[in-house]
């Protein structure tokens, strides 16, 4: 269903202050001479250096309009569609004679002149425009005035209240049908009122909506709750309470789906800076989301295309850094930030299926020793291995043929330093226990043979402290493996267990870039 465009653009906060009636302080029964009349005095006061009286009241516009304002103003009023929706947000006078609602308005008496238009409203012919008159008188006040919590409260159920009287009421639409007629003009017809009619809820609740991403975008979290709520306890039909939010956000969608254009535009020039424009893309859009979230819920259709959107977007730029660089790990991780963002079943098994194999080609890039971080080139370990040894007796003599490979096991730098660490305790140790036992031994044996404290006895103790240490360091090195690691880290005797190692064993492969046999 295509929504009256003229109507939804008119609909924004500033929706009363670009009205061309109010402007130029007129009545929507002015004719077209009133307005011309009105323009050129203005202009004539103007050329002539005087000064507008200053407008008083909440129908006043304060500051007072600029010539800018008053050629726009001019121009609504000579496009027949443009007048009809000007005189639709604005008050029509009850009678033709003195009106003391509008009077009252003039001298900030609003309360008064709520007061008056609801008392005509309890007669039948006033009615109508009664209503509709504490409608624009309401949601004026709401949008204009800064009042407290619960005055602004008041103020916004008022106007929606009264809103939506008007959206209901067949014989208000009958007298603004009339003003069609009497316009007799082929550029407005009575579609064009009932397609007003019909999105005159939208209209209204767009603004809210409209207030609510922009307090959103401004982190103006209260301002954006308290508009919500106004929305979802609007007296009006759901379906024009989804659309309002909908719409409002289709310039928050506008900014996701160029974002996400962008940066598969960016991959493609540059493939191996894909990680960068993966970082990009998430950071710019994680604060779009955010308030997609607010206004429209996590269950909202639109919310959800956008957030796939984002996250096929970000798996191209994953995928292709990935295939790019080969780092695995690093690709690995990025993609799963994405799991939990993946919406729709189709985006979830394609995301995973991706995984799988990044997972896989992880495997080989990730450290052995802690299975957590990425190996570094510069610690990893080279294990030679040699099979399918063939001899084959010559004339010349044996002749023996193999295949050798070279395996590397992965390794950070992390784990490196922990092993290495573990290796120099060890020697330290085991060098310090055995020097301070084998100096005590020689003392102990020369005060036990000689009982004497002499020349002997230290030349003795430093040679056993000698001896000692040397057996220590030995014992050290060759129990290292009891020795504590931090938790998570293997010791580096596990190299022997890297899965493609064990393959390889399985096979009947041995350590070694040669046989033995090939020495001989």
């Amino acid at each position: 269903m295509e929504i009256f465009t003229p109507l939804l653009d008119l609909a924004t906060p500033e929706l009363y202050r670009v009205n061309a009636y109010r402007i130029l302080d007129l009545h929507p029964k002015a004719s077209s001479r009133d307005v011309r009349k009105k323009l050129d005095k203005i202009r004539k006061m103007q050329k002539l250096g005087g000064s507008l009286p200053t407008p008083i009241g909440v129908a006043a516009l304060n500051p007072p309009p600029t010539e800018e304002h008053l050629r726009d103003a001019g121009q609504r009023l000579a496009d027949p569609l443009r007048l009809l929706l000007d005189e639709l947000f604005w008050f029509w006078p009850l009678t033709d004679n003195r009106d003391l609602a509008l009077e009252a308005l003039k001298q900030n008496k609003m309360e008064a002149a709520a007061q008056l238009w609801a008392e005509a409203a309890a007669v039948e012919k006033n009615r109508p425009l009664s209503i509709h008159n504490l409608a624009v008188l309401y949601h004026l006040v709401a949008l204009e005035n800064k009042v407290g919590d619960q005055q602004l409260i008041n103020y916004w159920n008022e106007a929606l209240k009264y809103w939506y009287q008007v959206e209901q009421d067949d014989e208000f639409w009958g007298l603004y049908r009339n003003r069609v007629h009497e316009l007799d003009d082929p550029r407005v017809t009575d579609h064009d009122v009932d397609m007003i009619r019909r999105d005159l809820p939208l209209a209204i609740l767009g603004i809210n909506s409209r207030i609510a991403v922009n307090a959103a975008e401004s982190s103006d979290e209260k301002t954006m709750l308290f508009h919500l709520n106004l929305i979802n306890q609007a007296p009006c039909n759901e379906a024009s309470r989804n659309r309002a939010l909908r719409d409002s956000i289709m310039p928050i969608s506008k900014r996701i789906k160029t974002l996400c254009r962008k940066a598969r535009s960016d991959i493609e020039k540059n493939p191996e800076k894909g990680d960068d424009y993966f970082e990009s893309l998430f950071n710019q859009t994680k604060p779009l989301m955010e308030i997609q979230n607010h206004v429209l819920g996590e269950d909202n259709p639109t919310r959800n295309d956008n957030q796939d959107e984002i996250v096929l977007a970000s798996l191209e730029c994953i995928i292709s850094y990935g295939n790019e660089t080969e780092e695995w790990v690093r690709t690995r991780d990025m993609m799963r930030i994405l799991v939990p963002l993946a919406v729709s079943m189709s985006t979830q098994e394609r995301l995973n299926r991706n995984l799988s194999v990044i997972t896989s080609n992880a495997a080989d890039d990730l450290c052995w020793f802690c299975e957590t971080n990425p190996g570094n080139k510069k610690y990893e370990y080279e294990i030679k291995m040699h099979g399918d040894v063939q001899q084959e007796q010559t004339y010349e003599g044996r002749n023996i043929t193999w295949r050798h490979i070279t395996i590397t096991v992965p390794r950070c730098g992390r784990c490196a330093q922990a092993q290495s660490n573990r290796v120099w305790r060890s020697f330290y140790k085991g060098s310090f226990i055995g020097m301070f036992l084998g100096a005590c031994s020689m003392v102990g044996f020369n005060i036990y043979y000689w009982a004497d404290m002499n020349q002997e006895a230290l030349t003795g103790a430093i040679l056993g402290a000698g001896i000692g240490a040397t057996v220590g360091a030995v014992l050290g090195l060759l129990l290292q493996n009891f020795a504590k690691l931090p938790e998570g880290i293997k010791p580096s005797s596990e190299m022997n267990s890297f899965p493609r190692i064990l393959d390889q064993k399985r096979m009947g492969w041995s350590f070694g870039a040669r046989p033995a046999a090939a020495d001989q």
